[in-house]
């Protein structure tokens, strides 16, 4: 039962990455202000970046599987991510978010992504399905709960957008 909690969690963690949709606005207003203006049309190649970097890190993930412990993929992908959205934060260019959050963001879901559900699956043999469904619909969820979080984190006091520059300021 502890595996099958602590892999829902993870796969909650994992997808954050389908909150991109909120984050677009603030990121061209914030690359606008820094004097890279991007438009976010430009910004959705991050997104698909991300999804193409997801699959190859599954297919990492799903080379080693068998070499490295589950823990060990489990670990490195949630540091990757964790490193992935710090240098983000210090971007102020275009190539810097597709690099960092385009390519290590998704690079590191899709490693850490099929592990947890390798583990329930050695805990729980007889209840795969189940297994499966649990931990795929916190994948799900992951986006319910962190747009709330994230928009609260960025636009506390819910600042309108500028009927000007038609950025967030």
């Amino acid at each position: 039962m502890i595996a099958l909690v602590s892999a829902f969690v993870t796969e909650i963690v994992f997808g954050s990455i389908y909150t991109f949709g909120a984050l677009i606005p603030y990121i061209s207003s914030y690359l606008y202000y820094e004097g890279n203006p991007t438009s976010s049309t430009s910004l959705s190649i991050l997104f698909t970046m991300t999804i193409i970097m997801i699959n190859v890190g599954v297919g990492i993930s799903s080379t080693f599987l068998h070499h490295v412990s589950n823990r060990l993929l489990c670990a490195g992908s949630i540091i990757g991510l964790s490193i992935a959205v710090f240098l983000v934060s210090f971007m102020n260019n275009f190539l810097g978010f597709v690099a960092f959050y385009g390519v290590l963001y998704g690079l590191s879901i899709g490693i850490g992504y099929y592990p947890p559900v390798k583990n329930t699956y050695l805990h729980l043999p007889d209840k795969k399905g189940l297994c499966a469904g649990i931990c795929y619909s916190g994948f799900g969820l992951g986006s319910v709960i962190f747009n709330y979080i994230i928009l609260e984190i960025i636009n506390p006091q819910n600042i309108d957008i500028d009927k000007v520059t038609k950025k967030y300021p």
